[in-house]
């Protein structure tokens, strides 16, 4: 589940572009980056529940929702920062819900393949019980996601004093 969202700060780009080395130094400092890492701090996040009713799937994303928010991840995911096309800083941040997005996915494919046999498996009716439960339990690993992206920017801007490139 991967998101992508743009960012353009009310900030004229030419006071940051000649900084990028130190600024890119500086995110890498403060938000983890690649395959598995996470917080050493935990970061409050509401817990999961799946409307599945599934306590094992609650106790695996719940054991990671709070470690993995504001890390980039790897793959794909990146985090940009350039002049926009009328001079303004912009920011682009691809990033994913991570490993929780995956094991909410991944939870609903196996479950899906030995229901709703009239469809091809994997799909279900949304307006069945697992349906309506499938779109809950994502629709929270998209707020989480959208949550994530702010706090990878923002981890990383409260952590830099943002001033001191201008």
């Amino acid at each position: 589940m991967l998101f992508r969202r743009c960012l353009q700060a009310c900030l004229k780009s030419s006071g940051i572009l000649p900084s990028l080395r130190r600024i890119f130094e500086d995110i890498y400092q403060v938000i983890p980056t690649g395959v598995g890492k996470q917080r050493d701090k935990l970061i409050r996040y509401p817990d999961f529940t799946c409307a599945y009713n599934d306590k094992d799937l609650d106790k695996a994303v719940n054991e990671k929702v709070g470690y993995q928010l504001g890390t980039l991840g790897s793959g794909n995911h990146f985090i940009s920062i350039d002049a926009t096309s009328n001079g303004m800083l912009g920011i682009v941040i691809h990033s994913g819900s991570r490993k929780v997005g995956h094991l909410v996915a991944s939870y609903y494919n196996n479950l899906l393949k030995y229901l709703d046999n009239d469809l091809p498996k994997g799909f279900a009716h949304l307006n069945s019980d697992v349906g309506q439960a499938y779109l809950h339990d994502m629709n929270y690993c998209l707020d989480y996601n959208h949550i994530h992206i702010i706090a990878e920017t923002f981890l990383w801007l409260v952590d830099n004093n943002w001033k001191q490139f201008f």
